[in-house]
């Protein structure tokens, strides 16, 4: 419908116009339009003749569609939601997120050293920047650190503790031996 719209709208301004760049875009337009209209109406492109093109596209009576969602009908997909279902899902809580990925990288035992550090390092502040160095975030990466994970310079906390948790992994193999050199050395 969208299509239609646009066509009338162009029809209505260009009709009759003698310029070669008008009538370029006009068709181009127009081209581009039999394109989009075939391809929602299942016809493959280029078709054999134009005037092909114009019966097939006369035999789609719109009241024929039908959408196959047995693919969403999956448990493990979950993009069709409603508005309330999508409005009723909070984000999970930035230190409920970190211990259930402490958890699944060692054991809940290690989420106390880990949540020590971030205290200690911003306070849980996602986007604590150190005034002096180019620190930031909840684990206050350098710019060096975030390139040594892998990982790129974010505001997002949940990407922060993703980038903590593998950083703490290479450097101290897990949270509890990272607290205890920060604990010794003021840094981690």
């Amino acid at each position: 419908m969208v299509v239609f719209y646009c066509n009338h709208y162009y029809d209505s301004e260009f009709l009759g116009s003698t310029e070669p760049n008008v009538m370029r875009k006009y068709f181009l337009k127009n081209t581009i339009s039999f394109i989009m209209l075939g391809a929602l109406v299942g016809i493959s492109y280029p078709p054999a003749t134009t005037s092909s093109l114009v019966e097939q596209t006369a035999r789609v009576d719109e009241s024929s569609f039908e959408v196959d969602t047995s693919f969403f009908e999956s448990k493990d997909v979950d993009i069709l939601l409603t508005e309330e279902e999508a409005t009723s899902k909070e984000p999970e809580n930035i230190k409920d997120y970190a211990k259930r990925k402490v958890t699944e990288k060692w054991d809940v035992s290690h989420y106390p050293a880990l949540a020590w550090i971030i205290d200690h390092e911003s306070g849980w502040s996602h986007t604590a920047q150190n005034p002096h160095s180019s620190a930031y975030g909840l684990a206050q990466f350098i710019n060096a650190t975030w390139g040594l994970v892998g990982c790129k310079k974010t505001d997002d906390p949940y990407v922060q503790v993703d980038c903590m948790i593998k950083y703490v992994d290479y450097m101290y193999d897990n949270p509890k031996a990272a607290q205890a050199f920060w604990k010794k050395n003021k840094w981690y």
